[in-house]
């Protein structure tokens, strides 16, 4: 495209076409951040397991929250994928 001093520009709306990056980076960075965000809510949730928690039932106690957070990051990225 020229602008109207006639220099040829190149316009950014390029780099907001489908598809400016490559599918499998964008899969990649999707599944990252879900891994990420589950793991930063378990952390979360171990803080505040530590202060309910009976001191006998510390490691007891969070293993259903545990099976629930590897559940919820499995169904994540399940249902990122299925898209």
């Amino acid at each position: 495209m020229l602008n109207p001093v006639g220099h040829q520009v190149w316009l950014r709306h390029n780099l907001l076409q489908p598809y400016a990056l490559a599918p499998s980076l964008i899969v990649v960075f999707q599944v990252g951040a879900i891994v990420l965000g589950h793991i930063a809510g378990a952390v979360s949730a171990h803080d505040k397991a530590l202060e309910v928690v009976r001191a006998g039932e510390l490691r007891t106690g969070q293993y259903p929250m545990l099976t629930l957070m590897v559940v919820y990051t499995g169904l994540g990225i399940t249902v990122m994928s299925a898209g």
